[in-house]
């Protein structure tokens, strides 16, 4: 293993070690977003769910929520909100605890 590849699996240990983990959606535009998470990106929907059954009963991550400003005009709350609620009832099936983190 590389000197680079070894830093960034302690940065993804640090990560997990330290928390909270955090979702990061990536708007596109209205019905189009990509999700960020640890060492995964670009996840779609379908992979998104898939990883939130991956992780141990009892873990709390945050999810993003962009405010106004923040993120293209487009892309209301409603429909953050939406996908967000909707995330949130999946990793709830799986003893996974999803947490709005609204912020810039």
């Amino acid at each position: 293993m590389s000197e680079n590849q070894r830093a960034q699996v302690q940065d993804w240990l640090d990560e997990w070690n330290e928390g909270p983990l955090k979702v990061t959606p990536n708007w596109m535009e209205e019905d189009s977003v990509e999700f960020s998470l640890l060492a995964s990106s670009a996840l779609t929907e379908a992979q998104m769910r898939t990883k939130l059954a991956e992780f141990p009963q009892g873990t709390r991550i945050l999810w993003q929520v962009w405010q106004p400003g923040y993120i293209s005009s487009t892309i209301t709350m409603k429909r953050q909100e939406a996908e967000y609620d909707a995330m949130r009832a999946v990793a709830a099936e799986h003893g996974v605890l999803l947490v709005e983190s609204v912020s810039p």
